[in-house]
């Protein structure tokens, strides 16, 4: 039997959500291909570099990094670091290419602050914090 639009009730939530829309997801983990795009395009880092992932923990100034459930990489290439969405391999990648380049690249992506306009309500930027 297939869905009955009339008949609503008798739908298994679960069956009819859309997760793509209705779970949350890390933004930081969207935003990972286009840092590491950043990084590629303003030579800081090469395909071919490794990454040490601190074994899952790493130490940034007063705050600790960590793998999202609790992954424990150890080195992992630049693809890798994509591949298994490391946030310590992505916060080492975008410590080399800086802020500036980033913002830049996210704005060309489509993504982020546009360039041209200031900020609208509730919108922040490198400027405003």
């Amino acid at each position: 039997m297939g869905f009955d639009p009339n008949n609503f009730s008798a739908v298994d939530p679960a069956t009819g959500k859309n997760k793509a829309i209705t779970d949350c997801f890390d933004p930081g983990s969207t935003f990972k291909p286009f840092l590491a795009a950043a990084a590629l395009e303003e030579g800081v880092v090469k395909e071919t570099d490794m990454f040490n992932c601190e074994n899952g923990n790493y130490a940034v100034a007063d705050r600790v990094i960590h793998e999202a459930n609790r992954k424990r990489h150890g080195a992992l290439s630049f693809r890798d670091v994509l591949r298994y969405s490391s946030n310590i391999g992505s916060v080492k990648i975008g410590n080399g290419s800086g802020r500036r380049s980033s913002i830049s690249t996210s704005a060309s992506s489509g993504s982020g602050p546009r360039p041209d306009r200031p900020p609208g309500r509730g919108e922040r930027t490198p400027q405003t914090g």
